[in-house]
Parts: structure tokens; sequence; C-alpha cells
């Protein structure tokens, strides 16, 4: 495989998580799975049209507009919680 591709691949997925409100924690479980699954329709893709660039043009249509990606999920997102101690608590939990 042309190791620019594997790259790309990954770059899409960063694009498509560069917004997401969300920890790093599972900002990096998005990013494994949606690469997972990236990498599958470029596989299915690749088969189709036995040209590595083609396939993954394709693959990055079919998951759609990467900046876009976040817009949904921003009216998922609670409310930010202040910390305890911007609250006047001396410790979390206890007032």
């Amino acid at each position: 495989m042309n190791e620019n591709i594997p790259s790309a691949l990954s770059q899409f997925v960063e694009q498509m998580l560069a917004t997401v409100p969300t920890g790093d924690v599972r900002k990096q479980a998005m990013r494994e799975e949606l690469l997972a699954h990236l990498l599958a329709v470029f596989a299915d893709e690749l088969e189709c049209t036995q040209n590595e660039e083609a396939a993954a043009a394709a693959a990055k249509r079919r998951f759609g507009d990467a900046a876009t990606f976040a817009l949904p999920c921003r009216g998922l997102i609670g409310p930010v919680f202040t910390s305890s101690v911007e609250r006047g608590n001396s410790c979390a939990g206890f007032s």
C-alpha cells in the first residue's frame, strides 16, 4: 500500500475530530473506531476501483464532510461544569 494513504486517512479522521467537544480519552477511542471504519470502507472501495487514490477519495466521500462531523455532537454535550474551587467549595462534593 502507498504509505501516504494511511497517513491521509488518519489526517481525515483528525479533521473530523478537531472540534468534537470531548476529552482526550474519549476522543482517542473515537479516533480508533473511526479510523477502523474508514480503513474498512477504503478496502471495499479498493476492491472495486483497484486504485488506492480513487479508493481513498471514495472512502472519504462516503464518510462525509470532515468539517461538519462535530456539529451534531455539540447539542448532545451538556453544560461545562465548573470545578469545586470555582464554586467556592474547598473539596469536591463538600460545601
